[in-house]
């Protein structure tokens, strides 16, 4: 049996998936119809992996058996891939039915989508964005930045989604990256209305979950030593359990999946008065952008760099992961044009600690 998860330009499909994986599938990417122009595809088969992973030539959480490489997950599950039987239009992975899926998608599957579209002329670009009019407006960011509060903010105001960890532009054009918003206490204190869409019972949750954060948090302060770092560090175990996974339905917004590109914002944390944003020429804004993009695929490129560490007496290489930031860079480049630098207030926007 297979499950078809549609991306712009490419599918994800899942095969002999067990129910846990389609759960967890189903709950990170909302139903987008399927692309007119599908350039290639992601295919993930969940079978129980018999080879001894454990057994091979190992580097951190990666090993070698034979002619396959391994990522393992901390309970030794395996996804085997075989990078040199990719191609242009095709990704496959064989995946141990109880591998850890947060994992696989963020740091195995997401990042090869990324470099995927590049070699196709696609740019994923690490941002939020909205449309109205037919126009979208984009906010690229790095990671808490605040660029999931600038779409809760003009969701509110009538604007359309069209994403929030990711959008892809491609001749110009956005388009919806259709993954679900991931929302922390920092959005909720800035968003208190989105408790009103929310269950009850996960509503009164994330209340007392960030009473108790900020209360240990503040105890934290006040306190020295050993104790004050487990404080503090049982604080930050809270926070992260206040995370919780919207669709845009829920924040009474509709969705678009293509809209021609308005204007484009790198947003920068600062703690300045001065709000002036300033424009880039197009060089600085692709390489900013590349450096963006590059940070966020940093743990993928590390578990590369021990695929290649391990198969050093192989001179094949993949072509579309060495020559990445290049394409990349060439894939903005036919899209970016203007582009500002916009300060966001750090205090305001992202800081947890004043939570």
């Amino acid at each position: 049996m297979k499950k078809i998860y549609n991306v712009p330009f490419a599918q994800i499909a899942l095969h002999s998936a067990p129910a846990r994986v389609e759960k967890f599938f189903s709950s990170l990417l909302f139903s987008l119809p399927k692309p007119s122009d599908i350039r290639f595809s992601v295919d993930l088969f969940f079978e129980k992996i018999t080879d001894n992973a454990s057994s091979g030539k190992l580097e951190k959480r990666s090993a070698r058996v034979g002619n396959d490489f391994y990522i393992l997950d901390t309970k030794q599950n395996r996804a085997k891939i075989n990078f040199h039987e990719f191609s242009d239009k095709k990704i496959k992975l064989s995946v141990d039915p109880n591998f850890d899926l947060y994992y696989l998608y963020t740091f195995v599957v997401e990042p090869l989508l990324v470099i995927w579209s590049a070699s196709h002329d696609v740019a994923y670009l690490h941002a939020s964005a909205t449309e109205q009019n037919g126009e979208a407006t984009v906010f690229c960011a790095w990671r808490n930045t605040g660029k999931t509060n600038q779409i809760l903010k003009r969701c509110q105001e009538g604007h359309n989604f069209m994403g929030d960890d990711y959008c892809i532009v491609s001749e110009k054009n956005v388009y919806l990256y259709p993954k679900t918003i991931n929302v922390f206490s920092y959005n909720l204190k800035a968003f208190p209305a989105i408790f009103s869409t929310l269950p009850m019972a996960t509503a009164l949750r994330l209340k007392i979950t960030m009473a108790l954060k900020s209360s240990l948090h503040s105890l934290s302060q006040i306190t020295t030593g050993g104790l004050a770092k487990i404080l503090y560090r049982i604080s930050e175990l809270a926070e992260i359990s206040t995370n919780i996974k919207l669709t845009p339905s829920m924040l009474h917004s509709s969705v678009t999946c293509s809209a021609q590109l308005k204007s484009m914002s790198i947003l920068l944390k600062t703690d300045s008065s001065d709000k002036e944003s300033s424009a880039l020429s197009k060089s600085e804004a692709v390489q900013k952008l590349r450096t963006i993009q590059l940070y966020e695929l940093k743990d993928f490129f590390e578990i590369f760099a021990q695929y290649q560490f391990l198969f050093s007496s192989h001179t094949e290489s993949v072509a579309q992961i060495i020559n990445f930031s290049k394409q990349y860079a060439s894939a903005l480049s036919k899209n970016v044009s203007s582009v500002t630098l916009s300060p966001v207030f750090s205090k305001k926007i992202i800081d947890r600690n004043n939570i």
